[in-house]
């Protein structure tokens, strides 16, 4: 038992609660929506400012009123307002992010239905969507921050909680779990002697004292921290505590803190733990092909001229085709055949491709120019309207290379969990280029990264990246 769960072990008394967790919720929505009202009026007047060259007061009392509404529905949906999950300032950004998409994207489809998207404009509205994040973000931060203060000395709690188990997995629920330090006020911590028998009240059991000091306690939630193969004392610690009015919860096994997502499932009539799942469900996966289908069209009409200069220029500056084919692996390790203009003198598509380096004398002139750019790969929007291929995602590699890093780097074969990309997280942050192991392990990590954190937003800020950030034309040869 560590130094911490003896001082627990020792700690009968709860610290008296001076703020209620409803009083914080309160706040925490109150501070949301003067964020949101102080985004629109901000918004408002930047835009008339700048476009206009006017000024006034443009407060558009009714978005915001209807916007902070709808964002406090959706984030109270998405459990946002719980207090330990406030407290958890790492996931403020993340989850902020995906509250506020969601009802951005819900708010302009209602105001669509109802004819109301002419008030305020559609300029002030995108200025609205960088501002009222930022502020919704900074709201945020200061309620985690406020409950994490009021947690430190002792003047708020989320819940009052009571731990009981065997001695080693106390401690490690503690060390590990440590609802101590994620709003919650551990009021108790109980070790149980031994495994408990069919007789609830056996000498020696301790089962009996537990239930009454928790009488006296009056704790929300019994923490049960006992593995889950004891299931005869699982059970008898489940009937000692129905007489009382408290919520009883089973702490995981350690094994399941290897998993990133846990979800109860069914399979049949039997409940099961989902421990893993593909990266996209069919929802997701309907939202990102429409998505890739229409932005894909539209770019090979818009680049047709381009396609066409391009492609005289390859002609002229050296022998052979426009148009280089290549095996690739795609969704599911599927081998398929992509698209690009051709840049070198050689068309390797062997067992062993060597891959450029810096100032590589394969490359031509023309080139050159087209890598430095990445206007080789705008053909492989051709690889995304047939399926093969999407706008966003791991960039597929050589056959050859992709045989050679299987071996190599753990988890290297997931990238061919979703569709691969012209583009990715990866290439964003400057991962292009010939690559050595260390390099090859970074770039998984960040195409991983994509796969658990996808969402169309994320894969709209990608493509922006792509266009206008320094790193994505980073390492180009």
């Amino acid at each position: 038992m560590t130094h911490q769960t003896d001082t627990l072990l020792a700690q009968s008394v709860s610290r008296k609660r001076t703020i209620s967790p409803l009083l914080v919720t309160v706040l925490r929505f109150s501070l949301e929506t003067a964020a949101v009202f102080a985004a629109t009026y901000a918004s408002g007047t930047l835009y008339h400012l700048f476009v206009y060259r006017t000024t006034g007061f443009f407060p558009y009392w009714e978005f915001a009123a209807a916007f902070s509404m709808l964002f406090a529905v959706i984030s109270f949906y998405r459990d946002d307002y719980r207090a330990s999950v406030s407290a958890m300032a790492g996931k403020i950004g993340q989850r902020a992010f995906k509250a506020f998409n969601l009802t951005f994207i819900f708010f302009l489809v209602l105001a669509f239905l109802t004819k109301t998207t002419a008030v305020p404009s559609r300029g002030t509205i995108l200025v609205f969507y960088g501002l009222g994040f930022a502020a919704i973000y900074i709201s945020r931060h200061l309620i985690s921050a406020l409950i994490t203060e009021l947690t430190r000395v002792g003047w708020f709690a989320a819940g009052r909680v009571m731990v009981v188990g065997f001695p080693a997995e106390l401690a490690w629920v503690l060390d590990h779990g440590a609802p101590q330090r994620h709003g919650y006020d551990v009021l108790a911590v109980e070790q149980l002697v031994r495994p408990l028998e069919d007789d609830l009240d056996s000498p020696g059991s301790g089962i009996d004292a537990i239930v009454e000091k928790a009488r006296w306690l009056h704790p929300d939630t019994v923490l049960l921290a006992l593995p889950w193969s004891q299931a005869e004392t699982i059970d008898q610690c489940v009937r000692a505590f129905m007489n009382l009015p408290v919520r009883v919860e089973l702490a995981p096994e350690r094994v399941l803190y290897r998993f990133a997502e846990l979800r109860l499932a069914r399979l049949g009539a039997m409940l099961t733990l989902n421990v893993l799942r593909p990266p996209l469900g069919h929802f997701g996966r309907a939202v990102k092909r429409a998505f890739d289908v229409v932005t894909a069209f539209i770019g090979l009409v818009l680049l047709a001229p381009l396609f066409l200069v391009v492609a005289l220029l390859i002609r002229l500056d050296s022998p052979g085709p426009a148009l280089f084919r290549q095996n690739r692996y795609g969704f599911n390790q599927r081998p398929f055949r992509i698209w690009k203009f051709r840049t070198m003198r050689t068309q390797d598509d062997g067992p062993v491709i060597v891959q450029a380096t810096q100032d590589d004398a394969r490359v031509t002139r023309i080139g050159r120019f087209l890598r430095r750019w990445n206007i080789d790969e705008l053909p492989q929007l051709i690889n995304v309207l047939t399926g093969e291929m999407s706008l966003v995602g791991p960039r597929p590699h050589a056959i050859a290379h992709n045989r050679f890093y299987e071996g190599k780097i753990d988890l290297y074969a997931r990238r061919h969990n979703v569709l691969p990309g012209i583009t990715g997280w990866a290439q964003v942050n400057g991962l292009r280029g010939a690559t050595d192991d260390d390099a090859m392990q970074k770039r998984v990590e960040f195409d991983l990264f994509y796969l658990d954190n996808w969402s169309l937003s994320f894969d709209i800020a990608i493509l922006f990246l792509t266009l206008f950030s320094r790193r994505s034309y980073r390492n180009a040869h």
